[in-house]
């Protein structure tokens, strides 16, 4: 990206964390490296404009800052030794009567040669296994650093892959971002249509808080027109004080609502039709 070169990439890091917080510039680095980032499922406050962060996630967006990290409690330490053993893993003792020739199998003229047994690989798995639940570390590069643990301490949240595509797509804006953005929006609609997430006033909200994010703005005024009346069950409609709050806030919504209710089943609704231009490439809209 033209913007992200060394002359300016200092202030452009401190503006992004200042506007949106460590959470959307570690979003950032990632889609930079690998042009996706992975699903943290931590739980979130939609009354806070921030993302939320794991504590891996924090200690990686440290090392991109250049910041120095914590020292690590006397527990981690010896944790961290274990998910790295040193030693190689220890041979199944072989029984007195065991012979370790290879063993010869006949069958009429042709024989066939069978290696002896090899040590039994239950134990191994069982180390791979604990080492997996400690931690895992991509160590080419700190944005890159995935924790994987089969026991969460914290219950899974769907909604903070909807909550960090949203502030990605502000973010997208901000810098004039296309790809970043129009990943961001393809993921809100497939997070609407595919994973059955439900667009509550308090997101749609806090998905229009910014006036300059047109796009994502346009495309959570279509979906409210387009689901209202709809069997699909995207929207949550139970609360109609707080959708009513929700319309006299937004005249444009207001507007959208009136002139096109009810025939929002007859008109096409895709994310592609709210992408930023991207130079290069052609729309058919």
């Amino acid at each position: 990206m033209s913007f992200f070169n060394d002359e300016n990439s200092d202030e452009i890091i401190s503006e992004i964390v200042g506007l949106y917080g460590d959470g959307i510039f570690e979003l950032f680095a990632e889609f930079i490296l690998t042009g996706t980032w992975r699903d943290r499922g931590v739980r979130v406050d939609w009354a806070v404009q921030q993302l939320e962060l794991e504590k891996g996630d924090q200690e990686a967006v440290m090392q991109l800052r250049n910041q120095p990290l914590p020292p690590k409690p006397r527990d981690q330490e010896k944790t961290s030794e274990l998910a790295e053993p040193k030693h190689p893993l220890p041979k199944r003792p072989i029984a007195k009567n065991q012979s370790t020739a290879p063993i010869t199998c006949t069958a009429g003229a042709a024989s066939v040669n069978t290696p002896p047994p090899t040590q039994s690989s239950s134990l191994k798995r069982k180390l791979t296994d604990a080492n997996e639940n400690i931690e895992m570390e991509d160590e080419q590069h700190p944005a890159k650093r995935i924790t994987t643990t089969s026991l969460r301490t914290t219950p899974y949240d769907p909604n903070w892959s909807l909550k960090a595509a949203i502030l990605a797509c502000h973010l997208a804006n901000a810098i004039q971002a296309p790809r970043f953005h129009n990943y961001a929006i393809n993921l809100i609609h497939s997070l609407f249509y595919q994973r059955q997430l439900k667009l509550t006033p308090q997101i749609a909200k806090f998905a229009c808080s910014q006036p300059e994010s047109e796009k994502l703005r346009g495309y959570i005024f279509g979906l409210i027109v387009k689901e209202w009346y709809s069997k699909v069950g995207v929207l949550k409609v139970s609360d109609p004080v707080d959708w009513l709050e929700l319309f006299e806030e937004f005249k444009e919504l207001r507007q959208r609502f009136v002139m096109e209710v009810g025939r929002g089943y007859r008109v096409n609704f895709h994310a592609n039709q709210y992408f930023m231009k991207v130079e290069g490439i052609e729309y058919p809209w």
